[in-house]
């Protein structure tokens, strides 16, 4: 099993942020990414069909012989929030990760959660921080520019848009005292310099991706599952459509070498 993949899900590209996070911390792991939105017919907001949805979707995933299972997808993680599927292999989502990060980085419990809207409006990362530590001020806010170029086929940020547009946020959580921020998006990866500019001494930044790819390798690690492998593996993307954007995002997210595999 040692040399089983490690397998990520998500409802779109962002996620390819993680696989990349986990190239770099684990270059000679085997890594397997499926792009696919859930059926249509299950409700965002029903989240005992989420649950069950993931739950197919694991079993999904391990006929390809994976050891690990990462969720990129925000419908599923707020579902399961501070819980995790029944599994026998290596499971995770993003958001507990990178809570339990911020929690632990922060100074004077306060702390903000940039992303897009939904992931703000529906307030996850709140819930699981305040379960974590209930005297935890938690600051939402939904960054306009990262909440765009989710909704557009052109991956490509400009940067000088994101500093402009994102430079008040920055300079109000520093009234309000904050101290760590979660920038909850993948494109976080394509503009890490940008914002970490823009945060200077005055943030500890948290990227859920970079904290869940922390978290499964410690599982591994833990499962004495981490490969005996030396050379640099390959990542493989499973899709069902939309191939140009999946290698435009791929191009944009990941450095290694990477096989695409169209899904019907």
């Amino acid at each position: 099993m040692k040399e089983h993949s490690i397998g990520v899900f998500d409802c779109g590209t962002g996620g390819l942020a993680l696989v990349n996070e986990l190239n770099l911390l684990l270059p000679s792991e085997k890594v397997i990414y499926f792009s696919e939105n859930p059926e249509k017919d299950i409700n965002a907001d029903d989240k005992e069909a989420i649950k069950a949805y993931t739950a197919d979707k694991i079993e999904f995933i391990k006929k390809y012989c994976v050891k690990a299972v990462i969720s990129c997808c925000n419908e599923i993680n707020y579902a399961w929030g501070m819980k995790i599927p029944q599994t026998d292999i290596t499971y995770s989502g993003t958001f507990l990760p990178a809570s339990q990060a911020a929690s632990a980085s922060t100074r004077n419990n306060r702390i903000a959660v940039i992303g897009s809207s939904s992931i703000v409006k529906k307030g996850a990362y709140a819930k699981i921080l305040k379960n974590i530590r209930s005297n935890i001020t938690v600051t939402g806010v939904a960054c306009p520019y990262l909440s765009d170029i989710q909704t557009t086929e052109d991956s490509i940020i400009s940067k000088e848009k994101f500093l402009k547009s994102t430079a008040d946020i920055f300079e109000k959580l520093r009234e309000e005292k904050v101290d760590t921020i979660i920038v909850a998006d993948g494109y976080y990866q394509l503009i890490r310099d940008e914002i970490h500019s823009l945060a200077g001494d005055s943030f500890i930044i948290i990227s859920p991706y970079e904290e869940t790819a922390k978290k499964v390798y410690n599982d591994l690690l833990g499962s004495d599952l981490l490969t005996d492998r030396e050379e640099t593996s390959e990542n493989i993307i499973y899709f069902s459509e939309d191939e140009t954007l999946h290698k435009k995002a791929a191009s944009a997210f990941l450095k290694r070498a990477t096989k695409f595999m169209l899904v019907n």
